[in-house]
């Protein structure tokens, strides 16, 4: 699978220094390039979230599943 398929690179490696060790290149998710989306202000943490899932989606299942194809 090719990385800077669903990666960007928003920063440089940077070498070791001054007792720091180095480090890589930095990289987030294309969905968050320019910076970290806002949460909504009900949402605290990730119970929040999951719960307010579940109450919008009642009648989803949680686990998905895949169908096997050949064996695979």
């Amino acid at each position: 699978m090719d990385k800077t398929a669903y990666t960007v690179k928003v920063g440089e490696a940077t070498p070791a220094a001054g007792g720091r060790p180095a480090a890589g290149p930095v990289y987030r998710s294309i969905y968050a390039k320019d910076g970290l989306m806002r949460l909504p202000q009900e949402i605290h943490s990730p119970w929040d979230f999951f719960s307010g899932a579940v109450k919008k989606y009642p009648k989803n299942r949680m686990l998905g599943r895949r169908q096997v194809s050949d064996g695979k």
